[in-house]
């Protein structure tokens, strides 16, 4: 099991936007595509789009402050589940509900120099933590996450679910009063 490492966060601000630029985050969409979205959106959209109220982005820091990482975070809605996965996972939710409220874990990356060091970990466990206080003062269900294939297993180490896939991803939930069991 990963361990938290100590790191320091930070809200994207306008101090920092010169420090994203040299952000780095690469993954591997399938055997012939690479992708830099979750870097792009960090120098491109990020900054905006909390200017606006709409996200909120965590950066986070090692103890050298050199910045290796970030999330990012906005509300969001889980469509209704169906009455057999509620029932699967023990989920007593109200059945006529369209849909649930969420926190949707928009977009997590480690810089591609502090891979491999559970800086990922920690970052997804300050993002569990934010959202299960957002649910304790707003009544929020899920924390919510569009995973690409090659992160499912991650999450699903920390009791994600999985509720449906897409074509580079797949739609998961962490029903956000039960996370005692993720840490």
């Amino acid at each position: 099991m990963a361990e938290i490492v100590d790191l320091i966060e930070k809200e994207l601000s306008e101090d920092f936007l010169s420090i994203i630029q040299a952000f780095r985050c690469t993954y591997k969409i399938d055997e012939h595509n690479i992708s830099t979205d979750i870097e792009d959106f960090l120098k491109n959209d990020a900054y905006e789009l909390q200017q606006s109220h709409m996200t909120v982005t965590k950066l986070f820091f090692n103890s050298d402050k050199q910045f290796v990482g970030y999330y990012t975070l906005f509300n969001d809605t889980v469509p209704k589940i169906g009455k057999d996965k509620l029932k699967k996972e023990h989920w007593d939710l109200p059945k006529s509900e369209k849909f649930y409220p969420a926190v949707r874990l928009h977009y997590i990356g480690v810089d591609d120099k502090y891979r491999d060091q559970d800086i990922g970990y920690t970052m997804l466990m300050s993002a569990i933590d934010t959202c299960y206080t957002i649910s304790t003062i707003s009544g929020c269900v899920f924390m919510s996450v569009q995973a690409l294939k090659n992160s499912v297993g991650f999450y699903e180490n920390y009791n994600f679910i999985r509720l449906s896939s897409g074509k580079y991803l797949q739609n998961m939930v962490l029903k956000l009063e039960d996370i005692s069991d993720t840490e």
